[in-house]
């Protein structure tokens, strides 16, 4: 993409506004290091340089609490004083750097170029010089009726409406859809297959460049690398030589929907348009004559009296500020009719020459650009003819050699008339071969859309088609069902329905709680046999010792209570062989 615009982060003459700034490889404006530099147009904004002790200590803020200041003006009288901008003087444009850097439109190079800039090119100079403004008095007759001001050419019709594209015809379109696509698509494909294979070739390639690979690879990592390496070489070739052939397919179709460039057509667009820059260089000169006339016929007018310089007072006191009439200040200026005339006369004047010498930058631009290379090619040719000559013998005659001057000079003074116009068709011709790429990419995405958007219409389509007779068949039932719906039954009475689920309900329980009950019944069975013989284990040993104390006691009492103790024996004697 063109850059149009110089970066303000620099000074027209290539210096950097502040050092620490830098811009990104991105950026989107021109810079001193690149050719569009001194094409670009200079920034409406330009960065403030840093403040520095210089300028901050040569322009000192005003004391506004001094006692010495001047006493208050009237709006009339600092309007009456201030400077136009025409006598401003330029030593105050000089101090200011923003200023001289933004209003300058010729930029100066910079101190080290790294390329030689091009010649500059300006407006061509008037030819008498502009005579400076005056007022005339008050006893000055009426000005002279407005001069008749030429207008400026019409653009030329083929600038004016751009040719439309003709649209295609069916047979167009159709050798474009059988012949031109395939090949196109065919050649798009071998293009991304070969890219695709270039890029696996130099990952190989940098793999093999790697300090891990060149030392710590073994022998048998190396030859399989190697191998590999070798037939994605031989891939790649066949990749190039399979798009190579579709290249050259594609080229043998001769046919596109572009036609070829026109050049008789730009070499007239080329012609009306010198014979436009011709026109406006005459309305130019015919506007600056009309302006040197208009300002002629304005007669000038006496100064007015300048008083006095005031004297210094002899006691050292400041004098006082005289106010001076404004009937004394206030010159009579020109009518608002003559200055607007002449204010648009000077505007047109300045659009004029800027056009003109834009259209001049243009013109250098496209002769500078190709014109060295047909030079040089034409100097080749000439030497080889001279050697040519030379080598066959025989000097040539001075008639012979006059002759060959002369069309050497002729061919040059073609050359310098043909520069130009061959510079613009190939400019036209870049510009067509871009539309045609780009109508080439239009024409690729929109025949994929198409070929997807296509079949997916068909298996729409047939998947409507498949639906379609069962979707008929079942609203037919459906409509049928609902015509004839048949009478809902009968309902049973209840006492009937109690009684044919009374047994099954029966039935159903039974089977279900009898085999919870025998299991409950049986592990209550176990529940009590288990704490029973727990009880008898634990009760008995203690009735035992119970016993034994007892018969320990018979046998320390007295005698008397033998008899009774005896009566009392048997009892644990008879039952403790049943211990356990």
């Amino acid at each position: 993409m063109p850059k149009h615009i110089r970066c303000n982060h620099y000074d027209s003459d290539g210096s950097r506004v502040d050092p620490s700034l830098f811009h990104p490889d991105s950026c989107n404006f021109a810079h001193p290091d690149e050719s569009a530099w001194w094409a670009a147009f200079p920034a409406r904004v330009r960065l403030r340089p840093s403040p520095s002790k210089h300028s901050s200590s040569a322009y000192p803020r005003r004391d506004r609490h001094s006692r010495s200041r001047s006493p208050h003006r009237s709006p009339r009288a600092t309007a009456r004083r201030a400077p136009s901008m025409d006598s401003r003087d330029p030593r105050m444009e000089s101090r200011d750097p923003r200023r001289r850097s933004v209003a300058s439109s010729s930029p100066a190079p910079p101190k080290q170029p790294a390329f030689a800039p091009p010649p500059p090119l300006s407006a061509p100079p008037l030819s008498t010089p502009r005579p400076p403004l005056s007022v005339p008095p008050l006893s000055a007759p009426l000005p002279p009726p407005p001069l008749t001001i030429p207008l400026p050419p019409s653009l030329p019709a083929s600038f004016a409406t751009p040719d439309a594209p003709k649209p295609s015809t069916e047979g167009e379109m159709k050798v474009m859809w059988e012949k031109v696509l395939p090949h196109l698509a065919a050649c798009v494909e071998n293009r991304k297959a070969y890219q695709e294979c270039q890029k696996e070739v130099a990952a190989y390639e940098h793999i093999c460049n790697t300090p891990r690979y060149t030392t710590f690879g073994t022998d048998a990592e190396r030859a399989r690398v190697a191998q590999e390496l070798a037939s994605l070489r031989a891939a790649r070739d066949e990749k190039s030589k399979a798009l190579s052939r579709s290249v050259l397919a594609l080229k043998d179709v001769a046919w596109w929907p572009v036609g070829p460039n026109q050049d008789e057509e730009a070499a007239a667009k080329y012609r009306e348009l010198i014979q436009y820059v011709l026109q406006l260089n005459n309305a130019a000169s015919e506007l600056h004559q009309a302006y040197i006339k208009g300002a002629a016929q304005v007669a000038p007018v006496a100064a007015p009296p300048q008083p006095d310089p005031p004297q210094p007072d002899p006691n050292g006191r400041p004098l006082k500020r005289r106010r001076v009439s404004d009937a004394a200040d206030d010159a009579q200026a020109l009518s608002a009719a003559d200055l607007a005339e002449m204010e648009q006369l000077r505007e047109r004047l300045e659009e004029l020459n800027e056009r003109v010498g834009d259209l001049k930058n243009d013109l250098n631009v496209l002769e500078t650009s190709d014109k060295d290379t047909i030079i040089a090619e034409i100097d080749a040719r000439m030497e080889a003819f001279a050697l040519e000559t030379r080598s066959s013998g025989g000097g040539a005659s001075s008639a012979e050699l006059q002759t060959v001057e002369a069309t050497v000079k002729t061919t040059n003074d073609h050359i310098n008339v043909l520069a130009p116009e061959i510079a613009n068709m190939l400019v036209e011709g870049q510009r067509c071969r871009e539309e045609n790429d780009a109508l080439k990419r239009e024409i690729e995405k929109q025949s994929a859309q198409f070929t997807a958007m296509q079949a997916q219409l068909d298996t729409l389509q047939e998947a409507m088609k498949a639906d379609q007779a069962p979707l008929y068949a079942l609203t037919v039932a459906f409509e049928r069902l609902e015509e004839q719906r048949p009478p809902p039954p009968p309902s049973l009475p209840l006492d009937f329905i109690l009684a044919a689920i009374d047994e099954p309900i029966r039935d159903t329980v039974q089977a279900v709680v009898r085999p919870m009950v025998e299991d409950m019944g049986r592990d209550l069975k176990e529940k009590i046999s288990t704490q029973d013989a727990e009880m008898y284990g634990q009760l008995w040993g203690k009735i035992a010792l119970t016993l034994q104390v007892v018969k320990a006691v018979s046998e320390v009492t007295p005698s008397h209570a033998s008899s009774k103790g005896k009566s009392k024996s048997t009892t644990p004697a008879a039952v403790a062989p049943a211990v356990p």
